[in-house]
């Protein structure tokens, strides 16, 4: 039996520049046409994770912003709701530097 391989998690560390994620999940079959936006941006104090689901053409919806002081404060809750997305069998759409697979790291 061979030893299981982990592989380095590319979500440990916030990328270089990370604002947003566009995940989809399209299944004809279930009839599923679904988008989830994932964005981190200013607000009036501090930053926030902002988050909007749905089905694409229908109505949004959009769930009430999360507060913190940084980017490095709030990753561990992005990296949460990105692995949770992943899981759930949606792919990342947007920004497209996300999808090659090779993450930029921040400095």
């Amino acid at each position: 039996m061979k030893p299981k391989t982990v592989e380095p998690d590319p979500w440990a560390s916030p990328p270089a520049n990370f604002r947003y994620l566009l995940f989809e999940r399209v299944n004809p079959k279930r009839n599923e046409d679904r988008f989830y936006y994932l964005g981190f941006m200013s607000a009036l104090e501090g930053l926030a994770i902002v988050r909007i689901y749905g089905r694409k053409g229908e109505r949004q919806r959009v769930l009430p912003p999360l507060l913190f002081d940084s980017l490095e404060e709030a990753w561990p809750t992005l990296r949460r709701c990105i692995q949770t997305r992943l899981r759930r069998n949606y792919s990342i759409v947007q920004p497209h530097e996300f999808l090659s697979g090779e993450f930029p790291q921040m400095e």
